[in-house]
């Protein structure tokens, strides 16, 4: 694992070294990178871990001690840690070097911080944030061609997914109470590979990640995830990252044109969706607008699924209205536009009391827009900004088009 560490350390350091013009040096080395990165992530972390955890207890069979603290274990049981340790490094390094290497511009390139993954025993994840700065996802033209092709010819994505799927350990597992450490690594690196997940959807094409049916299989395995942290203490982290990844695969199916839209308006997906919502970390209520407001999107395709349009429709003007994150209201308002936007989908719009709800929230905007200079500062944000005046232009269309509707219909 040592060797292993190492190879995985020096292709960190050729994509901090070239970043975004990794293919356009005089020596190519996005292969060799991501030949790497496929080594590090093809090793089965959960049998590997238990062959580890199976080698202690016949250690301590053997009636050599088993104490917590590092100086009194024998040399073998610390070789045994040691080698885990590294294992989880090299895989937490390969993940965060798939995922950078799916942003094409040098600000969103982040660096791989390979000095802390050698010298820092206590915290075994580089802080790389895995996803664009604004979280919108990159057009497959943006990935360089070599690139791409060596994702697809190392199959990265089936490596990261197979990180994502495999289960945590038992916390009775024997290197897990040996060495609380390794639980956290573990933990962490499940979460480093659902945000890398999130970027290499993003980025790679629909026949590159397999086909619409592998998507689809994704995206529900992504909603059973959700589903199993529903009660309880949330992990926040960890909701962010399933909900990351979800985002991702929600909107490229949208963006595919796929039709099986509403089978993600299941009990289990809308059970996830009302959890998001309702957590307190505004990046994971950001991302439950955004996934409602591709689906939303999606099914304004197809007359018949307009149906399902009104949970959407009264999950977003919910968040629009009670939401104390302006941030969360603007990207609620914005989706709440996108979706009812035609004029097909008024009735709809109507059966929710959409309009009044609307003006509701307009009304207790403008007490915000005129308090605190914090306040204020945030109204200044483009993207709250132009959400309350595009709010104030729908309500005015819409209201003249139900005017127009009605006096028509009086006429008959």
């Amino acid at each position: 694992m040592d060797a292993l560490l190492l190879r995985t350390l020096c292709a960190g350091l050729l994509v901090n070294i070239h970043g975004s013009e990794l293919t356009q040096s005089a020596v190519s080395f996005s292969t060799a990178v991501l030949s790497t990165v496929a080594e590090a992530l093809q090793l089965n972390t959960q049998a590997l871990l238990t062959q580890a955890a199976e080698k202690i207890i016949t250690v301590q069979a053997n009636g050599k001690s088993a104490e917590n603290d590092y100086a009194d274990k024998p040399n073998e049981v610390k070789a045994v840690i040691d080698e885990m340790e590294n294992l989880l490094r090299s895989q937490q390094i390969a993940v965060e070097i798939a995922a950078n290497l799916c942003c094409t511009d040098d600000d969103e390139y982040e660096e791989i911080d390979s000095e802390e993954s050698v010298s820092s025993a206590d915290e075994m994840v580089c802080d790389v944030e895995m996803e664009t700065e604004n979280g919108a996802s990159l057009s497959p033209s943006c990935l360089p061609e070599e690139i791409h092709q060596a994702f697809v010819k190392f199959n990265i994505l089936h490596h990261v997914l197979n990180k994502i799927e495999c289960p945590e350990l038992p916390a009775d597992n024997q290197l897990l109470v040996t060495d609380d450490k390794l639980k956290k690594g573990v933990h962490q690196l499940r979460v480093h590979a659902l945000f890398t997940l999130a970027n290499i959807i993003s980025t790679l094409d629909l026949e590159a990640i397999g086909g619409p049916q592998c998507l689809y299989d994704i995206c529900h395995g992504l909603v059973k995830l959700g589903g199993l942290h529903t009660g309880g203490d949330l992990d926040l982290e960890y909701v962010e990252a399933v909900s990351s990844a979800l985002r991702a695969v929600v909107q490229k199916i949208a963006e595919s044109k796929m039709t099986k839209f509403s089978e993600l308006m299941s009990t289990e997906s809308m059970s996830m969706f009302e959890m998001m919502r309702h957590c307190p970390r505004h990046e994971i209520r950001v991302n439950a607008v955004r996934i409602l407001s591709s689906i939303g999107s999606a099914l304004l395709s197809t007359p018949e699924a307009y149906k399902d349009l009104k949970p959407i429709g009264l999950a977003l003007v919910s968040m629009a209205s009670q939401d104390k994150d302006l941030h969360v209201v603007a990207e609620a308002l914005d989706a709440i536009f996108d979706i009812f936007a035609e004029d097909d989908v008024n009735p709809i719009m109507n059966e929710i009391g959409l309009l009044d709800q609307l003006r509701k929230i307009l009304v207790a905007l403008k007490p915000q827009a005129t308090a605190s200079r914090e306040v204020k500062r945030k109204f200044k944000d483009p993207v709250i900004s132009t959400a309350k005046l595009n709010l104030v232009r729908f309500i005015q269309y819409k209201s003249n088009v139900t005017t127009q509707h009605t006096a028509m219909s009086c006429d008959k």
